[in-house]
């Protein structure tokens, strides 16, 4: 079971941790983002970048056309955290997210070939409900880093 709290005392979203402060899967809401609290697998995770949450809490997999058939629950770093460490991913709300050039804003996002990273080119790819950047993509480089708001808890609709 999963732990929602609005006020969680302790809570340093922007901290990683060697081992457990909170119980896996323990939810807060901090500056109009719900976090999620997980522990990441045996390699870091990148900040920005989407990783499917297993129901173990461990991540591992980046989010791509190869993995994700949904519905698929996602998290999304805001830091980096290394691997085996503990940590804090956005699962809704002001985020901000990987996406590759030329993605337009305020625009449907999908998953795409490149691990990680989203697009708002939908080529057989999954669609993840509810999610937008505020801002498009410049031309180069390959991808950014963009503000986005996530409706609805991160999901991929399948394929």
């Amino acid at each position: 079971m999963t732990e929602s709290n609005p006020i969680l005392l302790g809570v340093q979203v922007s901290e990683i941790h060697p081992s457990p402060e909170f119980r896996l899967g323990t939810r807060v809401w901090l500056d109009g983002t719900l976090f999620e609290y997980i522990q990441a697998g045996g390699t870091a995770l990148v900040a920005g970048e989407v990783y499917i949450i297993p129901s173990t809490k461990i991540l591992a997999d980046k989010l791509s056309s190869s993995n994700d058939n949904g519905p698929v629950k996602l998290g999304v770093p805001q830091i980096a955290i290394t691997a085996s460490y503990y940590g804090w991913v956005a699962i809704q709300g002001n985020l901000n997210v990987k996406v590759l050039l030329d993605c337009v804003a305020n625009t449907k996002l999908y998953s795409t070939a490149t691990a990680g990273a989203l697009d708002d080119t939908a080529t057989s790819v999954a669609l993840i409900p509810g999610l937008f950047t505020l801002s498009t993509a410049p031309a180069s480089p390959a991808s950014s880093i963009l503000a986005a708001h996530a409706a609805i808890e991160l999901y991929t609709a399948g394929a």
